[in-house]
């Protein structure tokens, strides 16, 4: 079985430049650890902008106070913070699971 969740960068990181929260219930490593206990695959579908079913696409709401124009703009005022925020798990947190483990999920 397959699962393709959503991670929303505005639920792990609710302030500018502010630290990301993977704790409970924003904790994505537990999720793939027992994704992967269950026998299940993932395809995981991280932000910045992940769909429009949720309010701002999944984008941290205080991106609205700082972007004047559109927030799905190559400007680069849009985008630098995007890019400060690629790689979140890399920066706050260390994989728990073992390599085989994380080639399954």
């Amino acid at each position: 079985m397959l699962l393709t969740p959503h991670f929303f960068w505005g639920m792990h990181q609710s302030e500018e430049g502010g630290e990301f929260d993977f704790t409970d219930p924003h904790d994505i490593d537990k999720l793939l650890t027992m994704a992967a206990e269950e026998g299940l695959y993932v395809i995981a579908r991280p932000g910045p902008y992940v769909n429009a079913e949720v309010s701002m696409g999944g984008l941290p709401t205080w991106m609205v106070n700082k972007m004047a124009g559109s927030l799905r703009s190559t400007d680069p005022s849009v985008l630098d913070p995007s890019k400060a925020g690629s790689a979140p798990s890399t920066r706050s947190r260390r994989s728990t699971r073992s390599p085989t483990a994380a080639a399954r999920c």
